[in-house]
């Protein structure tokens, strides 16, 4: 984290970093020029090119006009080696879920394979999801990543009581962590109007990549609010390392939430 994690519920979306965004989170310049180049530990920025979906059936048709998901998609990258000489490898894409992938290691090309990382989105007939399964990094001669790298995968199209599969390909970039972390918070009641939360609804905040969950504790303590006014958010189940993508909780006290000021 770099600075202040602002929000406020009226806004429902906040930045974490310089600024504070709800559109697209900024990078930095050419960051290939900052990966190591004997190195491929680290925290890395994704960023997806064109995704090319093909049909796994004989006869049927195309995904026509409907574009993918991660199609200019991004995603973060996480890697740390183990005591063992193995490497533990993490990937969220853009505001979803954290997946374990195992990591097969050789000289010339780091290739990750495992649970899917899924993009989704909504369709005018059901939903969309990618999901990528395999990841591969060419390696420098040096050690380090040269800067690219390609994926394969699967694309599930519900409409309505029908489904498809296609099978997804891109290349895409790979650069030193640059992108500003967001959060944004969900204000959706469980039982009452969908604009608004009632008081014994949880406020649930949603992260774009894993925080660790220390730093969203102390974000949330009791200093950090009127001591009445709480939310008493409590951290989402951490991942291998220790991170976490959402927390939520609820408050008892509205009066002064939209103007507190958590810090990372």
């Amino acid at each position: 984290m770099r600075s202040r994690l602002g929000w406020t519920l009226l806004a429902m979306t906040a930045a974490c970093g310089d600024h504070v965004s709800s559109g697209t989170a900024t990078t930095t310049t050419n960051p290939n020029s900052h990966l190591d180049p004997s190195s491929i530990e680290g925290s890395f920025d994704l960023s997806f090119g064109s995704v090319t979906a093909v049909s796994s059936f004989a006869g049927q048709s195309s995904p026509g006009t409907t574009t993918p998901p991660s199609n200019d998609g991004n995603a973060r990258v996480d890697v740390k080696k183990n005591s063992d000489g193995s490497y533990a490898v993490l990937v969220t894409p853009r505001w979803g879920q954290t997946q374990k992938f195992a990591a097969d290691v050789s000289a010339a090309a780091v290739t990750l394979t495992g649970a899917p990382a899924t993009f989704q989105a909504l369709s005018s007939g059901g939903g969309i999801d990618d999901e990528w399964t395999t990841l591969s990094f060419p390696r420098a001669s040096s050690g380090g990543f040269v800067g690219t790298f390609s994926a394969s995968g699967n694309e599930n199209i519900y409409d309505g009581d029908e489904g498809f599969t296609y099978v997804l390909s891109t290349n895409g970039s790979i650069s030193k962590d640059a992108t500003a972390p967001e959060a944004r918070a969900i204000i959706v009641s469980q039982s009452g109007p969908i604009t608004a939360l009632l008081p014994w609804d949880p406020i649930t905040i949603q992260m774009a990549e894993p925080i660790d969950v220390s730093q969203l504790g102390n974000a949330f303590a009791s200093d950090s609010f009127p001591a009445d006014n709480g939310p008493h958010l409590e951290a989402g189940s951490a991942d291998a390392f220790g991170r976490t993508t959402t927390t939520s909780g609820v408050t008892s006290n509205w009066s002064g939430l939209a103007t507190a000021k958590p810090n990372l």
